[in-house]
């Protein structure tokens, strides 16, 4: 090899591994933030087509700054060209190969992102090397939405009141105030009011296992630990004194109990359950505003009526992925908490009668989950702005799916048999930490999610009407983009996605085209066409260049043209399969720019006829072009002889041994 420039070629990678920039092969998801500084050096690599500058052809590699801010190095942006040449005879030019890594915040990326390295691979070991890396391309995430300022938690502390000037007879002293030190008491310090709840009070933990116990009750304001009814043969409980629980309040195998009425408590330090409860009708806690702890109702079957109109904090120190309320009430039709703003815990709701599930206040909680509830008509959540965790939208007939101010979900965004849902509504979600499934929406016909940039999985699969689906800003999907079994889906557009790890287009018998993934250039694993029996060819993929892994495509009848124009090297290429069927229509296979593929399998493709890789010299495993009764033998035999190095396993066989070859 030689360049025709006088400049050696080692200075000059040393020279082009300096510069930040993009290769023109690999431009970033999306521009780097504008600093306001000058703009970024930036680098381009193209072939060179043989010509005046390299007479074999070569590499043209261009130097510039990148002015617009756009992470490309544009034809007005350049400012010095390199070129790097082929030799005559000396067989192929250096590869063009990238390599991604994970990029931590700093000065590249404020949030953290990909580096995307590439270069030439100039000792041909497949690898890209530190020395050969020629330049770098990150590709930022984007900025977390502004979280609330965290301030201390509020909380609680009840004593008791001797006799004196506060409460004639004493009470108990319930203090309130912020956890200045992060140590989850309320030390004296911090107390910045307090309520004096005058008349009898308890100290410690108290249990009711007979109605004795339960009349002891009787004018009981306070109760400084934990309380536990275990009324066998109550079938109301009321006390309508009691104001204050700072342990826990539980209600374990009261089978008799059908109402439960505690008009004036406020406050319960720990968890609120009511367990094993099956003749319960009525939960009345009309003054309940905090509980530390959750708040469980289950296996109380026979509930029609849970009065909550003034809880406003639930669980304030559990854990996301913990429960901090937890309802499973079959009978229960309407589950409404006006006043709740900030779940810390997660909500998990199910009821085979609930129709209606109205959080209008609710701005963040730890995770949600509604399930199995086939009754739900209406789901009201008009404030929530992020989960912590996941929200799993599971069995309802909601015709409507709205959360208008959602804008993360932490981990996994499920909305699965939603069979009345004709429409999801999420304008404004950012981010999604896990994985997005949509899957078996019986009335869903379209889909817009606007803003949404990152999820590493997304997921779209039997929906019976949709008919098309768009994901204009999203730009980041790092593992996984699967679209399965989608009977009615004519098109989608994911016009800002680049790359991913995997991506599946499996059983959409009307997929027409792959235009909505115009400017993918890179799959890592592996990339499946298959059972799609409208789609005609690949032209859509007019950007795709890297392929990692695996491609694979077979059982697309009406598929005439395998074009994947700027498609450089594969591990492994199957098209068609032997046994379980090919592309019956399949008459081209067009890859001009495909150099090297470990693997390639041409089998079963009953109209081939041609095969155009002109640029294909290195399949380094097996070669096996096979049973496609109308492609020339002669073409399988030309291109195994175009290889420069032989194939571990060759077979060519079952083809046309009478066809002709120009």
């Amino acid at each position: 090899m030689h360049q025709n420039r006088p400049s050696a070629f080692a200075p000059l990678l040393l020279t082009l591994a300096l510069a930040s920039g993009g290769c023109g092969s690999e431009p970033p998801a999306a521009p780097p933030a504008d600093d306001g500084g000058s703009p970024a050096p930036a680098v381009r690599i193209d072939d060179e087509p043989p010509g005046a500058n390299c007479p074999e052809g070569g590499r043209a590699i261009h130097k510039g700054e990148d002015d617009d801010g756009d992470g490309v190095l544009d034809p007005g942006e350049i400012d010095a060209t390199e070129y790097v040449c082929a030799e005559p005879g000396e067989g192929d030019l250096p590869e063009l190969l990238t390599t991604r890594a994970e990029e931590p915040r700093g000065e590249h990326c404020p949030h953290g992102g990909t580096a995307v390295r590439s270069g030439l691979d100039l000792d041909g070991d497949g690898a890209l090397d530190a020395q050969e890396v020629s330049g770098t391309t990150y590709v930022c995430a984007g900025a977390p939405p502004e979280e609330p300022e965290q301030t201390p938690e509020r909380l609680v502390r009840i004593d008791e009141e001797q006799a004196g000037s506060n409460c004639i007879a004493g009470g108990a002293a319930v203090h309130a105030g912020l956890d200045d030190n992060a140590d989850g008491t309320l030390d004296d310090e911090e107390i910045d009011h307090t309520d004096h709840v005058c008349g009898a009070s308890l100290v410690g933990d108290y249990a009711v296992t007979d109605l004795d116990d339960l009349r002891a009750l009787e004018g009981i304001r306070v109760i400084t630990g934990t309380l536990t009814l275990l009324p066998e043969l109550a079938t109301v409980v009321s006390l309508p004194d009691l104001v204050y629980v700072g342990g826990s309040f539980e209600v374990e195998h009261a089978y008799a109990l059908e109402r439960l009425e505690l008009p004036a408590l406020a406050q319960v330090g720990g968890d609120l359950s009511v367990i094993f409860a099956p003749a319960l009708r009525s939960l009345s806690l009309p003054s309940l505003a905090r509980v530390g702890g959750a708040l469980g109702l289950s296996w109380v079957d026979q509930l029609t009526a849970a009065e909550l109109p003034e809880l406003a904090e639930v669980g304030a120190r559990l854990e996301p992925r913990l429960d901090a309320i937890a309802i499973q009430a079959d009978e229960l039709a309407e589950l409404a908490m006006p006043s709740l703003r900030r779940s810390g815990g997660g909500i998990h709701l199910r009821g085979a009668a609930l129709e209606r599930v109205a959080f209008p206040a609710l701005i963040e909680a730890g995770r949600f989950e509604l399930r199995d509830s086939l009754a739900v008509q209406a789901l009201e959540f008009p404030v929530l702005e992020a989960v912590r965790g996941d929200l799993i939208v599971w069995g309802i007939a909601a015709a409507e799916i709205a959360l208008p101010r959602l804008l993360t979900v932490a981990g996994d965004l499920d909305v699965v048999d939603a069979q009345g849902a004709a429409r999801l509504s999420l304008p404004e979600l950012r981010g999604v930490g896990g994985t997005l499934v949509l899957a078996r929406c019986a009335q869903l016909t379209a889909l817009e999610l606007p803003r949404l940039a990152s999820a590493p999985r997304v997921i779209i699969r039997d929906q019976g009407r949709l008919t098309s689906f768009s994901l204009p800003a999203l730009a980041t999907v790092e593992e996984q983009v699967g679209i399965w079994y989608n009977p009615s889906l004519t098109d989608f557009s994911l016009p800002a996605l680049r790359q991913t790890e995997w991506l599946s287009l499996s059983g959409n018998p009307r997929l027409a085209g792959l235009g909505g993934l115009a400017q993918l250039e890179s799959v890592s694993r592996l990339m499946t066409v298959e059972d799609n029996l409208a789609l005609e060819d690949l032209s859509g993929l007019a950007a795709l260049s890297v392929l990692g892994g695996f491609l694979e495509i077979h059982g697309n009848h009406a598929m005439t043209r395998v074009g994947l124009a700027r498609l450089e090297r594969a591990k492994l290429i199957e098209i068609g399969r032997v046994g379980s069927g090919g592309n019956d229509r399949l008459g081209v296979v067009d890859m001009p720019a495909l150099r090297r593929v470990d693997g390639l399998g041409i089998s079963s493709n009953d109209r081939l006829t041609d095969l155009s890789l002109p640029s294909l010299t290195r399949i380094p495993g097996a070669l096996n072009i096979s049973m496609n009764p109308a492609l020339p033998q002669c073409e399988a035999e030309a291109l195994a002889a175009q290889l420069t190095g032989q194939a571990e396993q060759v077979y060519l066989g079952g083809n046309d041994d009478a066809g002709t070859c120009e």
